[in-house]
């Protein structure tokens, strides 16, 4: 009987130790897991103050970089707008006095023949309007199907994930308010530039160079320059931008791989 109890005793004191030393496994295997833990949870910390700090300096650049480009065009006008200041144009002074008078309307052709000389006000008015009308053509903006291919074709967005109805509502709004504020704002320019051309074209006492002189671009023209430049300049800068992004896109996607596979080593351990 003593044997016995003996080796019962042995038996659970080995049993005893056996479970200690897997509760120390277990405890050491809990303690390596929290520190792999630790350590991605430090390297993705590290990985965005990085980012951060990368994304502050390239912030700071591009202020820079857009103030000076604002110290020069101190307007944002572009290229593809500047078409309504020659249809304006081409309609208040060409088109429609040629038109009045093919239907018998002569004394209103000549009126419009006239206007600039004439009629100053009513003639940076009537430019002004043109100019505003032609700006809110939906001509010179796409439709939503053709922003929704063109957004496609160049692969933006989230897969899987369409804009609600709210989305869609605020995102029209904001391109309604850019478009007549917009407008507005250059048709007032364009007047503004077109009385100024009107003036050194009727006043050669006081404005106008002699005719042996060579003549200086007119106002109108100048808009036109401005715009192609700035539109030149914004295809220059994206063109510059376009390598550093796939760059950071490339670096975040090696990144989160990496991510994603220690995690399922640490899952497997």
């Amino acid at each position: 009987g003593l044997g016995g109890e003996e080796e019962r005793g042995e038996e659970e004191r080995k049993e005893d130790e056996r479970k200690e030393e897997e509760r120390k496994e277990e405890n050491e295997r809990k303690n390596q897991k929290n520190k792999e833990e630790k350590k991605q949870e430090n390297k993705e910390n590290e990985f965005t103050k990085l980012e951060r700090s990368k994304g502050s300096k390239r912030t700071g650049n591009n202020d820079k970089r857009e103030e000076v480009s604002r110290s020069y065009y101190p307007i944002p006008v572009i290229q593809g707008h500047m078409t309504s200041l020659l249809i304006s144009g081409a309609v208040l002074y060409g088109y429609l006095p040629y038109v009045l008078a093919f239907f018998g309307r002569v004394s209103a052709a000549l009126f419009f023949k006239r206007i600039q000389t004439d009629h100053p006000v009513l003639n940076f008015l009537l430019y002004g309007i043109c100019v505003f009308v032609a700006e809110l053509s939906p001509e010179y903006f796409g439709t939503s199907k053709d922003e929704t291919d063109w957004f496609s074709a160049l692969n933006v967005g989230i897969k899987g994930v369409t804009p609600g109805e709210k989305t869609d509502q605020v995102l029209q709004g904001a391109k309604r308010r850019a478009r007549l504020w917009g407008a507005l704002g250059l048709a007032i320019l364009a007047a503004f530039a077109q009385e100024l051309d009107r003036k050194i074209s009727f006043n050669p006492s006081s404005l106008s160079p002699s005719s042996t002189s060579p003549q200086p671009p007119s106002a109108v023209s100048i808009l036109f320059a401005t715009g192609y430049l700035m539109d030149m300049s914004a295809h220059a800068a994206m063109l510059v931008k376009v390598p550093d992004a796939k760059r950071r896109l490339l670096k975040e996607k090696k990144f989160f791989e990496g991510l994603g596979k220690n995690r399922e080593i640490i899952r497997e351990g």
